[in-house]
């Protein structure tokens, strides 16, 4: 038998098995075929396809099969916004009512207010300076101000300012709240913007404490407690806390803070 034949012959034995496979393969497509739902598909086209899962799922096309079949919440894509959200009204013929945007914020503000107890050399995160002795600053509680929440946020909404702590550029922040997931001390929280007053501190350490490491921080002395109109702030663990939906941004709590930790914005 000749070259040329056996070349042919194993060229045709070849393609023969290349067409059953090929066959194979279809008729199992079409077995084990997963039918899907057509507005799974065009929730999907709406979504900004970030796959950051800031909505709380695997990712958009999983937000989007929950929000068709098991009734997750419209507006559970931060990203998309309330527009994304009307738009999946829209498909789904429901309704949507816009809700009222919220940012992350900081509840420090000691950065270089607050002392540091030894230099620290190393890796540039967070979770890694806590892990050496609670971190370096003077505050366990406080922003540690190396930019784990900035290598969070996936559209570069964050920076780390001169005084070592974070901004937020509303402009840019899509409120998917990774950076406040990141954050090791639980110093980014959300908060709305008609929520005019906030206590810039985290600490819970006595007032003697605190004013030894922080010049700025929270000592617990209960004046903006006893001052407060509205009786919209009470102190628990040292650290006075504000209750959003009583306080009138009358500012009296601002002006009698002896620390200055209370902010009006």
């Amino acid at each position: 038998m000749s070259l040329t034949t056996l070349l042919i012959q194993a060229m045709a034995t070849l393609g023969g098995l290349g067409l059953v496979i090929g066959i194979m393969l279809i008729a199992a497509s079409r077995v084990f075929k997963v039918e899907t739902n057509p507005l799974v598909e065009e929730v999907v086209e709406v979504l900004p396809g970030a796959n950051c899962g800031a909505c709380g799922f695997a990712g958009c096309a999983d937000f989007a099969e929950r929000v068709v079949e098991e009734n997750a919440p419209l507006d559970g894509c931060p990203v998309g916004g309330f527009e994304t959200a009307k738009e999946i009204g829209g498909i789904l013929g429901q309704d949507v009512s816009e809700a009222e945007k919220e940012y992350p914020y900081l509840r420090c503000n000691g950065g270089t207010k607050c002392v540091d107890r030894f230099d620290y050399v190393g890796i540039e995160d967070c979770t890694a300076v806590i892990m050496l002795s609670d971190g370096e600053k003077g505050c366990n509680y406080g922003c540690m101000g190396r930019g784990t929440c900035v290598r969070a946020c996936p559209f570069d909404a964050i920076t780390i300012g001169d005084d070592r702590l974070p901004d937020v550029n509303k402009n840019l922040c899509k409120s998917c709240g990774l950076c406040i997931e990141a954050c090791p001390n639980d110093v980014l929280m959300f908060a709305k913007d008609s929520e005019k007053v906030h206590v810039q501190c985290n600490s819970h350490d006595k007032g003697k404490a605190v004013k030894a490491v922080c010049e700025i921080g929270c000592i617990g002395c209960k004046i903006c407690e006893k001052n407060c109109p509205e009786d919209a702030i009470k102190v628990t663990k040292f650290l006075a806390e504000i209750d959003q939906d009583k306080c009138t941004a009358c500012g009296i709590c601002v002006e009698k803070c002896p620390q200055n930790c209370i902010e009006m914005r």
